[in-house]
């Protein structure tokens, strides 16, 4: 098992979801072979905070990943004011 700690405003933990996450994915995920756990971390502040709280409510609706994925699909700068919450209108609007 791997449990991930992470702050959704982190680049490198945004680099890992997009480089790293999917190879493990593909190689031992979909075998069976590892179970990835994540947890909230959220240290940069009030951005990071009102991220940890969407992804909880995400989870609560079985969109976790979902959430995680449309958040870490592009960098972004921290505390830009470009929150996954609190502004869900400035999100791009998914299926799923």
């Amino acid at each position: 098992m791997l449990i991930e700690y992470s702050d959704f405003q982190c680049p490198y933990c945004g680099r890992f979801a997009r480089e790293t996450k999917p190879v493990l994915l593909r190689d031992f995920v979909e075998r069976g072979v590892l179970r990835i756990e994540w947890r909230n971390y959220p240290i940069f502040g009030e951005e990071s905070e009102r991220a940890a709280r969407a992804a909880w409510a995400a989870g609560r609706q079985g969109r976790f990943w979902q959430f995680h994925d449309l958040v870490y699909a592009e960098p972004r700068e921290r505390n830009s004011g470009r929150s996954p919450s609190g502004n869900c209108s400035a999100w791009p609007s998914r299926p799923g």
